[in-house]
């Protein structure tokens, strides 16, 4: 299994809208099987599919409640545009006024279900593929207030899953409590807890904000991603993190 998440803040650069989902296409195509990820959880990713590289079409719509997430077939192309691999996009275009904190996961297989949930302010998005649902979410800037009610949502839809939530969780692992315990190690429920990388992930770049670890995942016990590491994607504060 080999999973990605990565906060792109925003789809594009001054000079190119598509910039960042290039810069994802380009690693999507071009990395090893053994390394390419099957699914990738983006944040901040903007409105597509206008700015995915390649070819895209639209393919159907689920409405699972609360928000209708829209499935699009994602033929990827690499920079030069001479290498491409198929993919499916499920969005959700959640941010109705910037349209930019949006949120999409890219799966190469088709979804059978999809997903959305949400705490107060910020959503989750979720397909189903196979027995695993993997979750997108991105908690409240504001030192993620809202991520247990995050998480708690996805058990009331889900359940023990299996169930991955990837994301920005703008909180460290060590700092998120589940009914009492810590989620840095597994819980007593479905073995709930956390896999993130060892080195922090925000700011990418150095300013005068504190370095933290708030890119991971939290996992019930039958989904065994198990080591996660940061990769520099650039163009974004965050660094993007790949689970294995």
């Amino acid at each position: 299994m080999n999973l990605m998440t990565w906060n792109m803040q925003g789809a594009g650069t001054v000079g190119n809208p598509k910039a960042k989902w290039e810069k994802l296409a380009d690693w999507l195509v071009n990395r090893p099987a053994l390394t390419r990820p099957t699914v990738v959880a983006v944040q901040e990713c903007g409105v597509i599919p206008d700015k995915l590289p390649g070819t895209v079409t639209y393919d159907r719509e689920i409405t699972p409640g609360g928000w209708p997430v829209k499935i699009y077939k994602w033929t990827a192309e690499d920079y030069p545009g001479l290498h491409t691999r198929d993919y499916y996009v499920s969005y959700a275009e959640l941010d109705t006024g910037a349209n930019r904190v949006n949120l999409a996961l890219v799966t190469e297989a088709d979804p059978e279900d999809a997903a959305t949930t949400f705490a107060e302010t910020r959503p989750g998005l979720g397909v189903l593929i196979g027995d695993i649902w993997y979750f997108s979410i991105h908690a409240s800037a504001a030192v993620g207030w809202d991520v247990e009610d995050l998480l708690a949502n996805i058990w009331t839809t889900v359940g023990c899953g299996p169930w991955i939530a990837l994301g920005d969780y703008n909180k460290q692992p060590a700092s998120i409590a589940w009914n009492g315990e810590v989620l840095a190690q597994p819980t007593h429920d479905c073995g709930l807890g956390s896999v993130a990388p060892p080195n922090y992930t925000h700011p990418r770049v150095g300013t005068s904000s504190p370095q933290r670890i708030l890119d991971y995942g939290v996992q019930t016990d039958d989904v065994g991603a198990a080591a996660a590491q940061r990769v520099d994607m650039g163009m974004s504060d965050h660094y993007a993190v790949v689970f294995s």
